[in-house]
């Protein structure tokens, strides 16, 4: 319910949320500990996520939406 859209370019991912989720998710981010993510900066509805290489920001980008996608659950 957090993440309503992502996108991405190179090792950068920008994630938006509905207003003031941004530092929630981030902290979800940060706390899953995902392989490759370097950290997270979170403003109002905005997170930035940094990853290691661009392999990894695609594949943060496809695991965080399959996870926001309700049709993805069933």
């Amino acid at each position: 319910d957090l993440l309503v859209t992502a996108e991405w370019a190179g090792q950068q991912l920008v994630l938006r949320t509905p207003a003031g989720a941004a530092q929630l998710l981030a902290s979800a981010v940060d706390d899953a500990m995902l392989p490759g993510v370097l950290g997270c900066i979170a403003g109002d509805d905005t997170v930035l996520v940094i990853t290691r290489t661009q392999d990894v920001t695609t594949d943060v980008a496809a695991h965080l939406l399959a996870l926001a996608d309700p049709a993805a659950r069933h």
